[in-house]
């Protein structure tokens, strides 16, 4: 029987801020397009760092996300070895 990491009642949308600060390249992008082009390699810079700032917490979530799923495996007691006490 499959064991399902996040049951269907947690499908409700919610705020992710790794895809907010991802989501926000498209700022200094945009404004590249109608600034001068003395503006351009900042604002190319500042789209990279934020670019790598969301995906560097995407990482740090999903890493967290692992060693807590893994920490509550260990932690739960299985059927087998309550009954194998018996």
């Amino acid at each position: 029987m499959p064991n399902h990491l996040h049951s269907h009642d947690d499908d409700i949308p919610h705020y992710e801020p790794w895809l907010g600060v991802t989501a926000s390249v498209v700022i200094p992008v945009i404004t590249a397009l109608f600034v001068h082009s003395s503006a351009l390699i900042p604002l190319i810079i500042v789209a990279t760092v934020l670019f790598l700032t969301g995906l560097w917490m995407l990482r740090r979530q999903t890493a967290r996300r692992h060693s807590d799923q893994q920490g509550r495996a260990m932690r739960a007691p299985t059927r087998y070895s309550e009954s194998e006490g018996l």
